[in-house]
């Protein structure tokens, strides 16, 4: 628990531009809502590298969103199999069936499809505001967080670490 509130702070303190920590908070929102599939997770997580968003803020969002998938995989479920089963869409997911890739997203189930269609739906409502709470830490309670016994004591701990790291060296 504590690690997880060590790199939370760590990412809101760092000097990481609130784009790469909101960016973060996407790409672990589509991963949590869509990993079902190893692909899916390999797909998302190396996007995360490539366009260099904060990866604690999206290991964390990740976690937070496939808790929520867990309630909301009944509504992605029937969003999915309302998409799939459009006349009109089966030349295109014919096509993407015969994709040597595509396949392996797993987009043919209707738990997949739903909730990806979800996370479309919330990418601008999740980017503005994992902004709005970035930038609110920052002003407003980053030097009150700062002095709180817990923090410190959290800092001076991952000190010792890495000074008892660096001993064994």
């Amino acid at each position: 628990m504590f690690k997880i509130l060590a790199n939370l702070f760590k990412a809101l303190n760092s000097n990481s531009k609130p784009e790469e920590i909101m960016l973060g908070a996407v790409m672990g929102m589509f991963c949590g809502l869509v990993m079902l599939t190893p692909f899916n997770f390999i797909f998302f997580t190396l996007l995360m590298f490539l366009l260099n968003a904060n990866s604690g803020i999206y290991a964390m969002y990740a976690l937070l969103f496939k808790l929520i998938a867990l309630f909301i995989d009944p509504v992605g479920d029937t969003v999915g199999y309302f998409v799939l089963t459009q006349d009109f869409l089966n030349p295109l997911f014919t096509q993407m069936a015969r994709l040597p890739i595509i396949p392996f997203t797993g987009f043919n189930n209707t738990v997949i499809m739903g909730n990806f269609i979800i996370g479309i739906v919330l990418v601008l409502p999740v980017w503005l505001t994992a902004g709005k709470l970035v930038n609110f830490y920052r002003d407003k309670l980053q030097k009150k967080v700062e002095k709180l016994k817990i923090v410190q004591l959290m800092k001076v701990t991952d000190i010792t670490g890495k000074i008892t790291d660096i001993g064994k060296r």
